[in-house]
């Protein structure tokens, strides 16, 4: 049964090979990473006074506004200077 399955995913996936940017899945699998490895890192404060629901609310932030900062600077980059 897992060989049938495998062999339909690559069958599924050699199908759609030429209709998906080359771009995407590298993006959507960043994302990916950032979203894990940020719930990861907020599941390792300690809980108590210091680990409070505020800390990690506010660590969230930072990664999610650092986040915006890097894709909006991925997505218009500065025009490169001419010396």
């Amino acid at each position: 049964m897992s060989a049938q399955r495998h062999d339909a995913g690559s069958f599924a996936g050699s199908r759609r090979t030429g209709r998906i940017r080359e771009d995407l899945p590298r993006r959507v699998f960043g994302w990916f990473v950032l979203t894990v490895g940020t719930f990861v890192l907020v599941q390792q404060l300690p809980a108590g006074p210091r680990g409070s629901a505020w800390l990690r609310i506010v660590i969230a932030g930072a990664v999610a506004a650092a986040s915006v900062v890097i894709l909006a600077a991925w997505r218009h980059p500065r025009a490169k200077m001419v010396s």
